[in-house]
């Protein structure tokens, strides 16, 4: 990297951390950030903007199949995805859990122009291996994203988009209480 992208790399970061801390949310710093760039794109790979109906109306849909209460926005989990998104993407974009306790977590690492939406369908996607009989995925099978996605007892999500260096993009659902208790269906 030239030091001209340095120099403007470091300055966007510290632009917005300066305005994370005076909104209180990466997503409102971004857009003062891209404001007071005149609209420009800023180099860096803090969390983007975004927008929570993207992650209630696919989570809330899958809910109401199984006849599971929806989900409502949660700020804090928000603030939460948002830190995690970003220390993944700053790390590889390698999908790993936070180890937040009592707090469930969906997170994937997609190319960059995948929604949100279409990334909770890929979860979503998981129910075709889950035996609700059984209360056990397919052999070879995952589909704990799914049962997280779809736990009775959560009511609170958040979310939060980071990119990455490599042309991917982390995202992150912090789900409260947490579901995937051992020996508990998730409806």
């Amino acid at each position: 990297m030239g030091i001209r992208k340095e120099l403007a790399a470091g300055l966007a970061a510290v632009l917005l951390a300066a305005a994370v801390q005076s909104t209180g949310s990466a997503s409102a710093a971004v857009g003062e950030c891209r404001a007071a760039a005149g609209a420009g794109e800023i180099a860096t790979t803090a969390t983007s903007w975004v927008n929570p109906r993207d992650f209630l109306l696919p989570i809330n849909r899958a809910r109401a199949e199984v006849d599971v209460r929806p989900v409502t926005w949660s700020a804090a989990l928000e603030r939460a995805a948002e830190n995690h998104a970003t220390r993944l993407a700053s790390f590889g974009c390698e999908p790993e859990p936070s180890g937040a306790p009592g707090v469930g977590e969906t997170i994937v690492s997609v190319p960059e122009d995948v929604s949100v939406p279409e990334a909770i369908a890929l979860w979503v996607d998981q129910k075709a291996h889950y035996d609700y009989e059984t209360n056990s995925c397919s052999p070879g099978k995952r589909c704990s994203d799914y049962t997280q996605i779809v736990w009775r007892d959560t009511s609170m999500i958040g979310g939060a988009v980071a990119r990455c260096e490599n042309g991917q993009k982390i995202i992150v659902v912090l789900y409260n209480p947490q579901g995937n208790l051992v020996g508990e269906r998730p409806y």
